[in-house]
């Protein structure tokens, strides 16, 4: 299934450079945020989790904010899978090698709802298309059985 829907695109971008202590404040609002580099190019995202593990730092840059990279052409299960690995509910991904947007745990688990139900519709369809032919068999089934009954 195509991940393309699933990705945030609207996200809230940070220096690097910034102090930590700002950053806490701003995760008052966002869950996550695109972290940038001195020439505006985005480099990583960084959670309220990755604060909370490097108490110590004072700026953005000291503080582990690589995660995994998402590829588009991956699927629900490897974005998952990258995810449990990771053990972030948040991964940048990529095209091209540039940077389009943010995948969460939340979206994915979405997709993985959508995807079940199509996979539902389908086998409902595929029954259905099934149950006349398999009725129209046993009433044959059925007349030839009474007719090799029958006395001549």
């Amino acid at each position: 299934m195509d991940i393309t829907h699933l990705i945030d695109k609207d996200f809230h971008t940070v220096s690097v450079l910034e102090d930590t202590r700002d950053a806490k404040k701003w995760f008052l609002v966002h869950q996550y945020m695109a972290v940038i580099d001195e020439n505006s190019i985005i480099i990583g995202i960084i959670t309220q989790n990755d604060l909370l593990k490097n108490p110590e730092s004072r700026q953005l840059l000291d503080v582990n904010f690589f995660k995994p990279i998402v590829e588009l052409t991956q699927t629900l299960s490897e974005v998952f899978a990258l995810m449990k690995q990771s053990q972030s509910d948040f991964l940048p991904v990529n095209h091209n090698d540039k940077f389009i947007g943010i995948i969460t745990l939340l979206n994915l688990t979405q997709g993985f709802e959508l995807a079940i139900k199509n996979n539902h519709q389908n086998y409902q369809k595929v029954i259905h298309d099934l149950r006349n032919p398999i009725d129209n068999m046993q009433g044959l089934v059925s007349v030839l059985d009474l007719s090799s009954t029958d006395d001549y």
